[in-house]
């Protein structure tokens, strides 16, 4: 089933006594669930074929994620009242708790279990979270970082029965919790044990999202799931620090927006860039 279907795209325009042809012909097809990539150099028709197809989702009521590297759409989201996150910024810029749980599962999923399903999949995610931000993370630590992440959870009422319908933005944990049960756990540990060891080792990880990357990472959502049009405006990765958060923004977060959303989420970019999924 295509959820995207574009045929014979054609758009041309002056350019003093010539004529532009910024797409000739183009077909396009996705399908739901799909992940791809449009990818091309500068000045191929990629913002012109997507701004064709935004404009045609969102007078249809669809919601849309957009990753806008070169601020190419600043001024369609002015025209159809649509939401920036800055990640240069964060906070109340723009801000995505990766501890809230996102319901995303199908009616046999629901039938089986909600409550344990989508908890499941939000520990899963946690953990690629993590691996990804910092690629030298250990099994052992990432173990434990699963258990206490589950404790966190549990202090807030959470745990594999809850009806996660209830709950909002403002109900769950934040990486400063789950930083917190760390300093717990390690203060009730007095013998130096292997326990102990990998709790510190977890503990220096975390340290950092709770200090110099608490504005990306740690705190409530900011961003309202019933906004038509957001828009993520991408940062120059000058800085290693910025490179992980920009890196880690749109491969995690920016899919959790557009699973909160039921969203169509566009990336475009250049094609020396690592591709970065098209979600339909």
């Amino acid at each position: 089933m295509n959820i995207i279907e574009c045929k014979n795209l054609t758009k041309e325009y002056l350019s003093g006594e010539n004529t532009v042809v910024a797409l000739n012909d183009v077909s396009l097809e996705f399908e739901k669930g799909e992940f791809c990539a449009i990818t091309g150099p500068s000045g191929s028709g990629k913002s012109t074929a997507a701004k064709l197809m935004l404009r045609t989702h969102i007078r249809n009521g669809c919601q849309i994620v957009i990753i806008d590297p070169e601020d190419e759409f600043r001024e369609l989201t002015r025209t159809y009242g649509g939401d920036t996150v800055d990640i240069g910024k964060g906070g109340e810029f723009g801000l995505i708790n990766p501890l809230e749980i996102v319901i995303d599962a199908d009616e046999e999923e629901i039938k089986q279990g909600l409550g344990y399903t989508v908890l499941t999949r939000t520990l899963q995610f946690l953990k690629a979270f993590m691996k990804y931000y910092d690629p030298s993370i250990q099994e052992d630590v990432l173990t434990m970082f699963s258990e206490v992440v589950q404790d966190t959870y549990k202090r807030f009422g959470i745990d594999f029965n809850s009806d996660f319908s209830k709950y909002t933005s403002q109900d769950y944990p934040t990486f400063s919790d789950v930083y917190a049960t760390i300093k717990g756990r390690l203060m009730s540990m007095t013998e130096q044990t292997q326990e102990r060891d990998i709790m510190e080792r977890l503990e220096l990880k975390i340290r950092p999202i709770t200090k110099e990357l608490k504005f990306y990472f740690d705190g409530h959502t900011t961003i309202k799931p019933t906004s038509k049009f957001i828009v993520v405006e991408a940062v120059d990765p000058s800085s290693d620090t910025m490179k992980v958060v920009a890196e880690v923004f749109q491969l995690f977060i920016v899919p959790a927006i557009a699973i909160v959303c039921s969203t169509i989420s566009y990336v475009l970019q250049e094609p020396s860039l690592s591709p970065q999924p098209v979600i339909v």
